[in-house]
């Protein structure tokens, strides 16, 4: 039998020989959970749920997180949905940038005022900080002055997964932005989804934004924020990504990654380059004790609701920290405007 893809390749001091009648505890569990899906136990079902434990197995960080009956169901619907992202990945090509609906930018035939464009920047930063995304798009295509002018006093920029330029080029004009907040409405957390309703197109909008983020230097970014836009695969090759370019970002403050299917795999890289200052919203992933425990070695300020940890784990991980230590940020965050 070929080796499933969640096997994490990993092996852990826990592990043991000793573990088979937690093991086989494991597995009667998944093999009702299966049947309730399914209504029956055939070779098929036992066999899926055979290797489905074995995943659990081989990813768990402690027996006692591997055992937990009372997170089984949410590891069950975690490795789904990392199985589906994977074979999403590697079967099917993404979609061309060129299908994305760009930004509207109305064109207005007046020109602007040369009172705004002619020196004074500090009317022209004011107007920018009340204006959003497209507003801003707008304004900067009324003529040449504003096409060169206007994104140099742009500092924040918004945009929805699937309503976003074309090229990732666009963001190389803001270079003095501070703040990248890019949000879909891609739900794949705890609960009953069917596969069928999983959409992965929003894959594209994360890619995109790394694309153009990765092209350029920003000096002043110091807020990065993708909500429920990506579901990362079984060795969250996004987040990875998310992690390297944090490593070039020299006054990045907040890295705010919600609902994106991030596993221990994408915790640990995330903790590999986390700094002492550097605040992290990870709430409604999929991240467990191992990645848990790593990011908050590496900085206090992580907030991780809605994750594969319970109340009692981070007790026994983190017996000196306090209830409301546990899951928000201590550090608050605040972006000029």
């Amino acid at each position: 039998m070929n080796a499933s893809p969640l096997v994490a390749h990993l092996q852990h001091k826990w592990q043991a020989e000793s573990d088979a009648p937690a093991r086989r505890f494991v597995l009667f569990h998944i093999l009702m959970v299966l049947k309730t899906k399914y209504g029956v136990i055939d070779d098929r079902i036992s066999a899926i749920g055979r290797r489905a434990e074995l995943a659990l197995y081989s990813r768990a960080n402690s027996l006692t997180e591997y055992r937990n009956p009372r997170t089984l169901c949410m590891r069950l619907h975690a490795l789904i949905i990392k199985l589906y992202a994977h074979q999403h990945q590697t079967s099917r090509k993404r979609k061309a940038e060129s299908e994305c609906e760009p930004v509207p930018a109305k064109k207005v035939k007046a020109a602007i005022s040369s009172f705004i464009l002619d020196g004074h920047d500090g009317a022209l930063r004011t107007v920018c900080a009340f204006l959003d995304t497209p507003s801003v798009a707008a304004l900067a295509a009324t003529n040449r002055a504003a096409q060169s002018i206007v994104p140099l006093h742009v500092t924040s920029v918004t945009l929805t997964a699937n309503h976003r330029p074309v090229s990732p080029n666009w963001l190389s004009r803001f270079q003095n932005l501070e703040s990248l907040r890019l949000v879909g409405s891609n739900r794949f957390g705890f609960g009953d989804v069917s596969m069928d309703e999983v959409d992965m197109s929003s894959n594209s909008a994360a890619l995109w934004a790394l694309t153009g983020l990765e092209q350029n230097a920003w000096p002043y970014l110091r807020y990065l924020e993708m909500t429920h836009v990506y579901c990362d695969g079984l060795h969250d090759p996004i987040t990875a990504r998310v992690a390297a370019l944090m490593a070039s970002l020299p006054k990045l403050v907040t890295v705010a990654l919600t609902g994106n299917c991030i596993s221990d795999v994408g915790a640990l890289q995330l903790a590999t380059v986390a700094k002492q200052t550097h605040v992290f919203y990870l709430d409604g992933n999929f991240i467990g004790e191992r990645g848990a425990a790593a990011l908050i070695a590496a900085t206090p300020h992580v907030s991780l609701e809605n994750n594969l940890m319970e109340c009692a784990a981070y007790e026994r991980l983190f017996p000196n920290r306090t209830m409301d230590d546990r899951y928000k940020p201590r550090m608050p965050v605040t972006l000029a405007a």
